[in-house]
C-alpha cells in the first residue's frame, strides 16, 4: 500500500508493489524498520516486479538477494544460505511449484513462498510454505513474517 502525503491530505495508492511515502516538499522516503538479519532470496522473470518486491522487502530490514531465474536460484539454494525463498508462480504457476519441489530436494527444511496471481488454486500438500497473492506489499510482507516466525 501506498500513502501520498500532501499538506492537505493523505491519499492511499497501490501500484505494484512498492511502498513509498510522498511528503508535501515531494520528496520520497521509504518506510523503513531496523534490520532483521534474515537474508531472502527472490526469484521472478519480470525484473520490475523482482526488482519492487525486493525494494518492499529492504524497506523492511531484510537482506535481499534477487535471482532472475529459475536455474540460477537453484545454484543459489545452499542449506543455510538463506532463510526464505520467495518465487514468483506469475505467468506459470506449475513450474514454480516445480521449482519448490527441487529447493526442497536440496534443502528440505528451506522456507518457500509462492507469489501468485489472484485467484489461482495451489493445493494443499504442495511444496510451499505460504501462497500469498501479487498485489498488495502489505500481504508479501504478513507472508514472510509469517513463515519465518
Amino acid at each position: 500500500m501506498f500513502r501520498a502525503q500532501s499538506r492537505h491530505k493523505v491519499v492511499r495508492v497501490y501500484l505494484f508493489d512498492v511502498i513509498i511515502l510522498v511528503n508535501s516538499n515531494s520528496r520520497v522516503n521509504t518506510l523503513s524498520s531496523a534490520p532483521r538479519n534474515q537474508r531472502l532470496l527472490v526469484v521472478g522473470r519480470d525484473a520490475l516486479l523482482r526488482k519492487l518486491r525486493a525494494e518492499v522487502l529492504k524497506t523492511q530490514g531484510y537482506s535481499v538477494f534477487p535471482a532472475t531465474d529459475y536455474a540460477d536460484a537453484l545454484t543459489r539454494c545452499k542449506p543455510g544460505a538463506y532463510d526464505a525463498v520467495l518465487v514468483s508462480g506469475e505467468p506459470d504457476e506449475q513450474e514454480a511449484l516445480d521449482f519448490c519441489a527441487e529447493v526442497r530436494s536440496i534443502n528440505p527444511d528451506q522456507i518457500v513462498i509462492v507469489i501468485t496471481r489472484p485467484n489461482v488454486y495451489i493445493p494443499g500438500d504442495s511444496c510451499p510454505d505460504e501462497v500469498v497473492e501479487n498485489g498488495r506489499p502489505t500481504a508479501l510482507i504478513a507472508s514472510v513474517e509469517a513463515a519465518l516466525a
